[in-house]
């Protein structure tokens, strides 16, 4: 098997509202994955755009704000490469390591029948990198998830994936979520159309900057994905 860095079948997004500090880093050690790094941002007004395009990366503008809408787009544009057979998105807060990437996407070449691999945070994460409200919610939510799909989900809620270009087709034309409860209508349109998802641990660092994620706002739209999801599944 080919080295990762001798590949051109993988391609990296990266979501973003706002990270100037840290999006040329993790740009960097993108690129030394593949040469497919994308940045999609969703309406930035510093200098992130700027920041990611010195460093290398391919710029898609996203005409709304959420992370969902910048991950869908980001999606429908990879579809028109051929060549690509995964895609990986990873946060541009530098709370995750793009060297988890590579590590996960040699595992999906070895276990072909895996279509979603979900880096978990929880083993190897950094003291205090989550609250004690986030860990709660995020391990309600997994337990829900695994009972309506049932896959073995620990960290639904992790932000760092790579998924195999047939699930991708299935995401572009399925997925409607605009903002964090994307990662969930994820998992979930995954298990619906029989697609195996698993886990591997991954590193997790304390983030660059505020955190973006309102924990009341933004869990109440993830509870409502789970619930809209198991009353279609009944």
């Amino acid at each position: 098997m080919k080295s990762i860095e001798s590949k051109t079948d993988l391609a990296i997004l990266i979501p973003t509202l706002n990270e100037e500090n840290a999006i040329e880093k993790i740009v960097a050690s993108c690129l030394e994955i593949t040469d497919k790094v994308y940045l999609i941002d969703g309406l930035s007004n510093d200098k992130t755009i700027e920041n990611a395009n010195n460093s290398g990366a391919r710029i898609l503008l996203c005409k709304e704000r959420g992370k969902g809408s910048a991950l869908i787009q980001g999606f429908k544009s990879i579809l028109k490469d051929k060549s690509v057979n995964y895609v990986a998105y990873i946060d541009g807060d530098s709370t995750y390591d793009p060297k988890d990437i590579k590590q996960i996407y040699e595992l999906m070449e070895r276990n072909t029948h895996y279509n979603m691999i979900i880096g978990n945070r929880f083993p190897k994460r950094e003291k205090g990198t989550i609250t004690r409200l986030n860990m709660l919610g995020n391990r309600i939510f997994s337990l829900l998830l695994r009972f309506i799909t049932r896959q073995k989900i620990v960290d639904s809620q992790s932000g760092l994936r790579v998924i195999s270009k047939d699930v991708l087709d299935v995401f572009s034309t399925s997925l409607k979520s605009k903002n964090f409860e994307i990662e969930t209508e994820m998992i979930v349109v995954a298990a619906k159309n029989g697609y195996k998802i698993r886990e591997k641990p991954i590193n997790y660092y304390k983030r660059d900057g505020k955190s973006k994620l309102n924990p009341i706002i933004d869990g109440f739209r993830i509870f409502r994905t789970i619930v809209k999801s198991a009353v279609r599944k009944q």
